[in-house]
């Protein structure tokens, strides 16, 4: 029952700009592609490094995550390959069979994360409307929980930009590296509630520049220079969120789409009858793709 209490009091906290119409909102799920070097079967037990290459070109740990709207890392996994699509990563956790198993409970109280459209939808899982026309109220739904799951992203960036570690690649192995993840996402939950009611740490984030830290990195290599040709600072890391190619579905599956579509819709007329449209800012037009810009 408490467990059910916070729950309810993270989603009363992500509907405090929706007035709250969006409610239900217990966490906001993305991945990130955290650089390594590559993986070794002496080191690692890796019999093929190729499964962390990643889509981007470099190898790496995909790293699935949720957050709240404090920017709280509720859950962190960062254990996958890097070629994992974020959907086949979440797939992959145990987190995501609990919620399967928790289905009725979630359902019954409204509860659920967002995520982009990479994840596939359920009732404990929205995702945006596909192709959703300006001025729609589809429209006004994908706005409303973009609010939200923008948090993640936020998170994201802050938690990287706060550990200069992440700006290089990791030369641990996997298993060290997944433990240094997790460490840091405890310090940066640490620090999260240390300045809650304070600007300092916000500050400090605002006020850090690639120039600097670049300056930083310079100063530490004999000569200004890097020691390995991948040993290069990369401020900003990128998720794996291309939209995963269909195939075919079991029938727990397609019940599980056909229950959070059902959600999605009533939580879009939900929105529409309290007047929860896209905010239109001024000089504000769509283009035929349905994304916005200012002339």
């Amino acid at each position: 029952m408490i467990a059910l209490q916070k729950l309810d009091e993270i989603s009363g906290n992500f509907a405090v700009d929706s007035g709250g119409s969006f409610l239900g909102c217990i966490g906001a799920i993305d991945g990130i592609a955290i650089r390594i070097r590559c993986p070794t079967k002496e080191k690692d037990g890796v019999h093929d490094p190729g499964n962390y290459f990643c889509r981007k070109n470099f190898y790496a740990l995909n790293v699935q995550a949720i957050c709240d709207r404090q920017k709280r890392i509720l859950w962190i996994s960062p254990t996958h390959q890097g070629s994992s699509h974020d959907s086949t990563a979440w797939a992959q956790t145990e987190l995501h069979d609990l919620l399967v198993e928790l289905h009725d409970v979630l359902k019954e109280r409204g509860l659920f994360l967002v995520g982009d459209s990479a994840y596939p939808i359920s009732t404990y899982l929205q995702v945006p409307y596909p192709k959703a026309k300006p001025g729609t109220q589809e429209d006004a739904f994908n706005f409303w929980l973009s609010n939200s799951r923008i948090q993640i992203e936020c998170t994201f960036g802050e938690f990287i930009a706060r550990f200069g570690l992440f700006w290089r690649t990791l030369k641990f192995d996997l298993e060290r590296s997944c433990h240094i993840i997790r460490a840091a996402s405890k310090i940066h939950n640490f620090l999260i509630d240390c300045r809650e009611g304070t600007l300092e740490d916000t500050e400090f984030l605002r006020n850090l520049s690639y120039e600097e830290v670049a300056s930083v990195e310079a100063s530490a290599t004999p000569n200004g220079t890097n020691t390995e040709d991948d040993d290069i600072t990369y401020p900003l890391v990128t998720d794996n969120n291309a939209p995963k190619p269909p195939g075919r579905k079991d029938t727990e599956f397609v019940e599980r789409r056909q229950a959070g579509e059902e959600l999605r819709d009533d939580l879009c007329t939900t929105l529409l009858a309290n007047g929860n449209v896209r905010p239109r800012g001024k000089r504000m037009k769509y283009n035929h793709f349905g994304h916005a810009y200012f002339e």
